[in-house]
């Protein structure tokens, strides 16, 4: 991707639905991909992050298409003597060979006709519900504080990345029992939103980092007092300053901790939550 070129970022954003390639080369002849699968993996230094999670690529996006993974607190480690048992590698290959024999059928073009595998009826109303409830807290919070909360555009990309992801379950699950694949199931779907919910704590976390708002921005003792206080329940400001005491913490240094929107929310006079 070719920083400040719109062509190029807009190919991008067209290349995740799997959509048409032509490169056009003065050296060389024409190359047309009627379909496209392009996975890309790297990694970056965080304050390059910055650069990356913009307005307009969060706006048009660019941000939504990539998972983030946030390796904190990684620790370097001597080299491993531990031998890779030769049966594990070879089970791998035999399963992803039997992933790529899967026989496909192809259109008078010579392009592979895709294979429709449906959701059986429990998979398909748990995805369901579950997509309702990610649209009701995403718009719900995005409301309560739309710039804290700008990361949970993101989820609206969740929505295929999940059944993605519970479809490559599936195909595994299905090659390793030695079955064909008929249906996606609850278990599945299931797995697939773990996975998801995984990417979207990451990508809290860095989003909150890179924008200075979240736990991430804050310094021990107010981790330390956030953790403390109740998640599921509304508390008052006495019981912060108590929580605050244990800490070492003043009465004013819990005041303005309590302040901070990224982290509290105030109901009333005197009654705080957690974002």
């Amino acid at each position: 991707l070719q920083e400040n070129n719109s062509k190029f970022k807009h190919k991008w954003l067209s290349l995740w639905n799997g959509g048409k390639l032509d490169v056009v080369r003065m050296s060389r002849e024409e190359n047309f991909l009627p379909t496209t699968f392009i996975p890309v993996i790297g990694t970056t230094q965080p304050s390059k992050l910055s650069q990356f999670l913009t307005t307009e690529n969060i706006d048009d996006g660019l941000a939504d298409r990539i998972l983030f993974v946030n390796a904190e607190h990684e620790e370097n480690k001597s080299f491993s003597k531990i031998e890779f048992p030769e049966n594990v590698k070879e089970s791998w290959f035999n399963i992803v060979n039997q992933i790529l024999d899967i026989e496909l059928e192809f259109d008078e073009y010579d392009n592979p006709k895709p294979i429709n595998i449906p959701y059986n009826p429990l998979a398909k109303e748990y995805l369901m519900n579950w997509q309702e409830k990610t649209v009701d807290f995403r718009n719900r919070k995005i409301k309560e504080n739309p710039i804290v909360n700008d990361y949970l555009r993101a989820y609206a990309k969740h929505d295929d990345y999940v059944q993605r992801f519970a479809l490559i379950i599936q195909v595994m699950d299905d090659v390793c029992s030695g079955r064909q694949s008929h249906d996606i199931s609850l278990e599945s779907i299931k797995g697939a939103i773990e996975i998801s919910n995984y990417f979207m704590r990451h990508f809290k976390s860095i989003f909150h980092k890179v924008k200075g708002f979240g736990i991430e921005s804050v310094g021990k003792r107010q981790k330390n007092l956030y953790k403390s206080l109740p998640t599921s329940k509304r508390f008052t400001i006495s019981e912060a300053v108590c929580k605050g005491e244990l800490l070492n913490m003043s009465k004013s240094t819990v005041k303005r901790a309590l302040n901070n929107v990224s982290l509290y929310g105030k109901e009333g006079v005197n009654n705080y939550y957690k974002v």
